[in-house]
């Protein structure tokens, strides 16, 4: 089956799933309503096609509209103030991106991974980008300091490294691009998507309806030291017919939940799972011998070395397989 074929089958599974809360789709269409900004509503490994103006672009899957020319370096709440004080072309309810929002401009196959044909960034500009992103209830340790509350996460749209930054620090100081939904409606309040997942066989498989992927619940103790343990296990799992991958950066950030209790890694309660490194298949395009991982801690994305040498002992890097 062609990838256009498994898509549109996909598609027409999910929307037999139907419900009131979560899209159940692969793409979004006039006039829905999102449950929440900071989930993907879209595939992860969609091509982009962006409409532009001079001022904005929108990128006609995630339904987002962008600003091309990212602003000057700025504080937190100055950047956050410039987006929502923007009219662009004539709209005015722009803002600054969520942590998986900003992810979906990265291509993390090319050295530069966003595409500077429609974003205007030069060669000299200070490249992390803010978001909107301050994960809950996991304070961030700061060298002997007491440990950081309130963070937030940039994406530096060079690399695609996500980083937590202090937003009371004098350094701390970046570049924003703004964003709006377009055809499309976020609900203003909201607990998550609740019914995103659908438990399969038995539970030990969960269908994530808004992006198509398949996940292993699993994920708690399963070590992979090394980034080929990591893909040997996946390719040899044979949960539910076999079929299984180690999914990409962006499919696993697609996983990443800000809002997790306290105590709790940053997933959805229904997987098993702990708040360390997770392997990636992505390599580092500019760094042979690296490959992405995702901290289920908080969603920071860091290049790591694929024999996992600059791993603490304690933090042994995890696995956790997908099937698309």
């Amino acid at each position: 089956m062609n990838a256009a074929a498994k898509r549109l089958l996909t598609t027409a599974l999910l929307t037999v799933v139907g419900s009131s809360g979560c899209n159940a789709i692969l793409g979004l269409d006039e006039g829905q309503t999102l449950c929440d900004a900071t989930w993907a509503h879209w595939t992860p490994d969609f091509e982009p096609n962006y409409e532009t103006t001079s001022n904005s672009a929108l990128e006609t899957t995630t339904r987002l509209r962008w600003t091309r020319r990212p602003s000057g370096v700025m504080t937190f709440e100055k950047a956050k103030a410039v987006c929502e004080e923007a009219t662009i072309d004539g709209e005015d309810d722009y803002r600054l991106p969520t942590r998986i929002e900003l992810l979906s401009l990265i291509d993390y196959n090319r050295e530069r991974p966003i595409d500077r044909g429609i974003f205007l960034i030069g060669e000299g500009d200070r490249i992390p980008i803010w978001t909107a992103s301050a994960p809950k209830n996991k304070p961030l340790a700061v060298g002997g300091a007491t440990p950081l509350n309130d963070y937030r996460l940039t994406v530096d749209v060079a690399s695609g490294q996500v980083v937590a930054v202090d937003p009371a620090l004098a350094a701390s100081v970046y570049q924003s691009l703004c964003v709006r939904v377009e055809g499309v409606k976020i609900a203003e309040k909201t607990n998550g998507c609740a019914d995103r997942y659908v438990s399969e066989e038995g539970g030990a498989v969960l269908l994530d309806r808004e992006t198509g992927l398949r996940w292993e619940e699993g994920g708690e103790d399963d070590e992979a030291p090394t980034w080929q343990d990591a893909e040997t296990r996946c390719n040899g799992l044979s949960l539910a017919g076999g079929g299984w991958f180690l999914p990409t950066v962006i499919e696993l950030s697609t996983l990443v939940d800000e809002a997790s209790a306290e105590g709790r890694p940053a997933i959805d309660t229904r997987f098993k799972g702990r708040g360390f490194n997770y392997w990636s298949s992505t390599q580092d395009a500019s760094r042979p011998g690296q490959k992405w991982a995702v901290s289920f801690y908080n969603g920071v994305v860091s290049s790591v070395s694929e024999t996992g040498s600059d791993a603490p002992p304690e933090e042994i890097p995890r696995v956790r397989c997908v099937r698309r």
